[in-house]
């Protein structure tokens, strides 16, 4: 199978079908740039989300209570019916 890969690709090659185009250069000050971004928003994201828990800290608090109760406790029920 590879070697009929390698004689069309050769043959592609030698009919002139795919012809490489250029690639353009990087754009180091962009690449930089776009970092910057998003390294400023996620300083700007932690802020409010700072702010966020302290603004509303009594609702991100544990419960009181969840430490009080056992964590294996069954509950049966008993049902009963009442025949008309």
């Amino acid at each position: 199978m590879l070697p009929e890969l390698v004689e069309i690709c050769k043959q592609h090659l030698k009919d002139g079908k795919h012809v490489l185009e250029p690639v353009k250069p990087l754009n180091v000050a962009g690449m930089i740039k776009d970092c910057i971004e998003v390294l400023t928003f996620q300083v700007k994201v932690g802020k409010l989300e700072t702010n966020f828990l302290t603004e509303f800290k009594d609702v991100f608090e544990p419960l009181p209570h969840v430490d009080k109760l056992q964590l294996l406790d069954y509950v049966i029920c008993h049902m009963t019916t009442n025949a008309y």
